[in-house]
């Protein structure tokens, strides 16, 4: 088994503009080699890579996205169940494709991970916190005129979110900019 570990702190959130929620995060295994890695679905709706699709590579959904710290933790903890799940995994060729077929110990195996990974985290803890900056801003006197400038708007942001609890405030350019422009002058 090889876990790859992820390495940025908020690696895990992503929310493409123009969509109404983050994409779904998950933990991976491709039960061919036996590589473990966590990130979050690139794709926009339900689409899945092939091997995903063909039962090779096997992804569980995270409850929401984690800090990096503790998704590792928890690969780290499941490395004997995949490595079970596996020895229950064989890959056969059904006349159009190769595809992943899962023992009946490996589909027990497969949703015992699933709610292991359900219960693992606790949002206090291990949830990446995340605003909408419109919403936690709303109504806060940030010193902005119609006089600030770009630079000064940008120093504003980077002071805001690095002093508080927040991991990432979303759409705080955009915010600061909206607030400029309605300011009094």
């Amino acid at each position: 088994m090889k876990v790859i570990p992820c390495e940025d702190k908020t690696e895990l959130y992503c929310h493409y503009s123009g969509q109404i929620s983050p994409q779904n995060a998950y933990i991976a295994i491709d039960l061919r080699d036996g590589t473990i890695w966590a990130t979050y679905n690139g794709e926009i709706g339900n689409a899945v890579p092939m091997d995903v699709w063909n039962g090779l590579t096997h992804r569980y959904c995270l409850p929401f996205p984690v800090y990096a710290e503790s998704v590792n933790k928890c690969m780290e903890e499941l490395v004997p169940k995949f490595e079970e799940l596996q020895q229950n995994f064989e890959e056969i060729w059904d006349g159009s494709n190769w595809v992943g077929k899962l023992t009946d110990k490996g589909i027990e195996l497969s949703e015992e991970i699933e709610k292991f990974i359900e219960n693992n985290f606790d949002e206090e803890y291990d949830a990446i916190k995340v605003v909408d900056a419109s919403d936690y801003l709303y109504g806060e006197n940030l010193g902005i005129t119609k006089d600030t400038t770009d630079a000064e708007l940008a120093e504003i942001a980077e002071d805001l979110q690095n002093n508080s609890d927040i991991d990432i405030m979303y759409g705080i350019e955009e915010f600061l900019e909206s607030v400029r422009e309605n300011a009094d002058d």
